[in-house]
């Protein structure tokens, strides 16, 4: 075997990148994948046996082999044994449990003995044999076997061979992370079903506590010390808890109701008539549902707004039917709670929740979220709105490629990729265009969620910049016309100031040689037709002025 071959390292290059692309793809078959691998390890090592297995582990914690894909070139017992098959680690000579055990690369180039080959995937005559553990942080999680090659198999060999080694042992790392993911999806949804259950008895337990109401009644004659502790634990809640026969008087109340219904004129008492002490606000309604409960003979909900002297509260009232131990109803049995918090509550977070609708709008802002694994996009209500289209549009990355401009989506292609790679958020200004045609300009921030170093999704925000983006370009443009106008009149001012200063200064020369008496007289005479030529010059100028002030003018008015 010749490994210092170009073709041969070629084959190898070719056989990792092959594993890793089917790895890459989701709908794999991994069975198809080991398959390939085996080939592509026979063929470079020039063996006509082998096999690739994993390492797993039984209620006992006893590691065991599972075979996925076993290739016998002079054999066809292949074909007889399905895929994939498990073998026991306990046979003595096992050439598999001594490779798992000692987590190390096995060479033996001549058997002394055929019962060395005892604990294959397939027992064979083997010439010789090369084991190799995958081996992920300090243990071994798999192992591939050859054999029967014409040569010896050596150290060279073996390192010939360690980047597909490698990548089978990313591979089988990958495959278990796979398998853990789904193992704890499934003890997820088991303690969502055991949290139900726990919910469900939780609803039991509140209903029975309801019933104790009804047991009370059965307890009134019993020994005092016993009806005391029932009432004392009654009494320790801030529930409401009372019941009544069925003509409306209380039969049994708590504490907390003869705090509630007491006034400075009269107090609850056994035999009381409920009604006496009802809020006149919700006495239509208690009476209704005590009515449908006698009729019905079914356990009734309900919130009422409870309106006192000073202010209001809300409470949650359940209505259950007393029944005798004939099965016949004969009264009802009232559990109310405050909810007057959770009611505050919900109504804080409504108001927050339009508080910050309203200020997204007013921003032209809204949230995004990408989730990698479903390859789903969440968007706000105002990311439609800036893209121009309704909210059930889409909810793919590929339903809003066609708004970017080509630009655009090459700097949402590569910092996707950086994300992937470093981690880096981003804040980017790219332009789009809605279904109508409309330009517009957003700015785009993101960062990355990540769990474990492995990225689940990407959330951010997307502003829309359009009238920022247009101020700038009008500013940029109000700028530029400022300073040609501002360059024009500086050329304008050199210009004119050196046109005028000549015809004027000639002028004032004249009129220093008239005055002066040594200025011979012949050129006295002169000096009138010299001004008049002077002050032609000058009246050029200015008509020049006037001509160049009027084509500005009108060049500003177009």
């Amino acid at each position: 075997m010749i490994l210092n071959s170009p073709d041969i390292y070629q084959k190898l290059l070719q056989a990792i990148g092959n594993a890793q692309k089917f790895l890459i793809n989701k709908n794999c078959d991994d069975q198809q994948l080991f398959a390939d691998l085996l080939t592509n390890l026979l063929d470079l090592s020039q063996s006509s046996y082998g096999f690739i297995g994993k390492v797993l582990y039984n209620s006992e914690k006893k590691p065991y082999f599972r075979c996925f894909v076993l290739k016998n070139n002079f054999s066809s017992e292949q074909n007889k044994k399905s895929l994939p098959f498990d073998l026991s680690l306990k046979k003595n000579n096992s050439l598999i449990e001594y490779c798992v055990e000692s987590a190390k690369n096995v060479i033996i180039n001549n058997f002394s003995e055929p019962k060395q080959t005892i604990g294959l995937p397939e027992p064979t005559i083997l010439n010789n044999f090369l084991g190799i553990p995958f081996i992920s942080k300090g243990k071994v999680i798999g192992m591939f076997g050859i054999g029967n090659k014409k040569e010896n198999y050596t150290q060279q060999i073996i390192d010939f061979l360690e980047p597909l080694t490698l990548t089978c042992t990313t591979i089988f790392e990958t495959i278990n992370h796979i398998e853990q993911n789904h193992q704890a999806d499934l003890l997820k949804q088991d303690l969502l079903k055991k949290e139900q259950l726990l919910n469900q008895s939780l609803e039991h337990k509140k209903k029975r506590l309801t019933q104790s109401l009804q047991i009370m009644i059965d307890l009134k004659n019993r020994n005092a010390e016993i009806k005391n502790q029932l009432s004392s634990m009654i009494d320790s809640t801030s529930d409401i808890m009372f019941s009544l026969d069925k003509n409306y008087c209380l039969t049994i109340f708590n504490k907390t109701f003869n705090e509630l219904a007491s006034t400075s004129a009269k107090s609850p008492k056994i035999g009381s008539d409920v009604r006496d002490f009802i809020p006149k606000s919700i006495f239509t309604q208690t009476t209704r549902i005590y009515e449908q409960v006698l009729t019905e003979k079914k356990v009734v909900y309900d919130i009422s707004k409870i309106i006192g002297k000073k202010n209001f509260n809300y409470w949650e009232v359940m209505y259950n039917p007393i029944f005798n131990k004939f099965n016949e109803i004969e009264g009802v049995a009232i559990h109310g709670r405050n909810i007057m918090e959770r009611i505050l509550a919900e109504q804080r977070l409504k108001e927050n929740e339009q508080r910050l609708r309203e200020a997204q709008l007013s921003a032209k802002m809204g949230s995004w979220e990408y989730i990698f694994e479903q390859k789903k996009v969440l968007l706000s209500t105002e990311i439609y709105e800036i893209f121009g289209i309704p909210e059930n549009y889409g909810d793919r990355i590929k339903d809003f490629i066609p708004f970017l401009d080509k630009e655009s989506l090459q700097t949402l292609t590569k910092t996707t990729s950086n994300l992937k790679q470093n981690g880096q958020s981003w804040d980017l200004e790219m332009k789009l265009f809605t279904p109508k045609g409309e330009e517009k300009f957003v700015r785009f921030t993101g960062k990355g969620i990540y769990k474990n170093n492995v990225l689940l999704k990407a959330i951010g925000m997307m502003q829309d910049i359009t009238e920022r983006k247009q101020e700038e370009e009008e500013k940029a443009s109000l700028l530029e016309n400022l300073l040609q106008k501002n360059n024009d009149l500086a050329k304008f001012a050199n210009l004119t100031a050196h046109n005028l200063r000549r015809p004027l200064a000639n002028i004032l020369g004249l009129i220093e040689l008239w005055q002066l008496t040594s200025t011979p007289e012949d050129f006295k005479a002169k000096i009138p037709d010299f001004v008049n030529t002077c002050a032609k010059e000058l009246d050029k100028v200015f008509h020049q002025m006037i001509d160049i002030l009027t084509k500005k003018h009108l060049e500003s008015i177009e």
